[in-house]
């Protein structure tokens, strides 16, 4: 019988407990329904969700080709899980990333991390990001790109999704 090599030995040495902790990372992490709160149904109508951004849309100035709006708490742990997410759409051409603070905002959060987009003073987006359908084969990146390259925009809310979310204090 053949004796493993010392080098594969220590790659599975070393796999199982880094497999182990990046098991319990994930565990403890919020996992949860978007809209947790029976307040926050609204954020299911297109129609009020596109009311409630538009002040803020016209007050912040924010009319880039394509806007970013990161919305977070500093102290969510979830914000590690999408930020591949928005490192990718940040490289879209043309983009602009904000990022505010959920407090700092005239209205209250569902969760946290919140993504808003607006394209050319238009929202297109509204809702979590880094799970569901918009995660899947950059499905959100390549759809944000078409959005951003067409005159008739169309909006899409993505508030019916399970993830990691983190829960504003209620103000």
């Amino acid at each position: 019988m053949m004796k493993a090599p010392w080098h594969i030995k220590l790659l599975v040495i070393a796999w199982l407990p880094t497999s182990l902790f990046a098991l319990w990372v994930f565990s403890t992490l919020e996992s949860d329904e978007y809209l947790l709160r029976q307040q926050f149904v609204d954020f299911l109508d297109e129609q009020y969700v596109q009311e409630l951004w538009q002040p803020i849309i016209r007050d912040r100035s924010i009319s880039e080709r394509l806007s970013i709006v990161y919305i977070t708490e500093d102290d969510c742990s979830c914000n590690q899980v999408v930020q591949r997410h928005l490192m990718s759409l940040v490289k879209i051409d043309g983009a602009k990333l904000y990022r505010i603070q959920a407090n700092d905002l005239p209205v209250p959060m569902p969760a946290i991390p919140t993504l808003v987009m607006v394209s050319e003073g238009e929202l297109i987006y509204f809702g979590a990001f880094g799970f569901g359908q918009a995660c899947i084969n950059n499905g959100l990146v390549n759809w944000t790109e078409q959005q951003a390259n067409q005159s008739l925009k169309q909006f899409w809310l993505n508030t019916s999704v399970n993830g990691c979310f983190c829960y504003p204090k209620e103000q």
